[in-house]
Order: structure tokens, then C-alpha cells, then sequence
């Protein structure tokens, strides 16, 4: 039977597109579409609150039924790996494309 709390699983995945959001918003877009529209202020005042996709992955991570130690910590340098990895595709990925 599955039991995953489906609002972490959405608190998640919402923090995740608004994160591409901000920062589509800020590597990509004007100076003048950032500061001086709507729709930048927008997204900026949601930049702020992407810390919250931290908050539901260790909230996750703590309700797993994995808790060993080893188990964590793996869980925990794959997530950082993988944020490494995502970091360095938001330059080299727009220029291959």
C-alpha cells in the first residue's frame, strides 16, 4: 500500500516549477522584465520563498521508511550530486540547444 503524504509530494514538485521559474526569470530575461513589470515582481516575491523546497525534501526524507544512517547520508549526496548537476546544466544545456 502506498503511503506517501501526497501534500509533501506537491509542496515539492510546486517548489520545483517555481524555481525554474525564478531562475528562467533571472538568467534569461532583461533587467527591464525583472524589475520593472509585474510579472517580474511576481516572481521574484516566489524566489523568495523556494527555500520551502528544502523544507518538504528534509520533511520527506525524515518520514521515509529508510532511516538508517548509511541509507540517509547516500540519499543525501545523491540530492546534492544531482543539484550539482542541474546547477551546471542551466549554462551548458541553453548553449548545446
Amino acid at each position: 500500500m502506498n503511503t506517501r503524504l501526497k501534500t509533501i509530494d506537491l509542496a515539492r514538485g510546486a517548489s520545483v516549477f517555481i524555481m525554474i521559474l525564478v531562475h528562467t526569470l533571472w538568467m534569461y530575461s532583461s533587467t527591464t522584465l525583472q524589475s520593472e513589470s509585474l510579472f517580474g515582481a511576481v516572481i521574484h516575491i516566489l524566489g523568495k520563498g523556494t527555500a520551502s523546497f528544502l523544507v518538504a525534501m528534509g520533511l520527506s526524507m525524515a518520514l521515509s521508511r529508510r532511516q538508517t544512517p548509511l541509507l540517509l547520508i547516500k540519499r543525501g549526496i545523491q540530492l546534492l550530486l544531482l543539484a550539482y548537476l542541474m546547477n551546471a546544466a542551466k549554462f551548458w544545456l541553453p548553449i548545446e540547444v
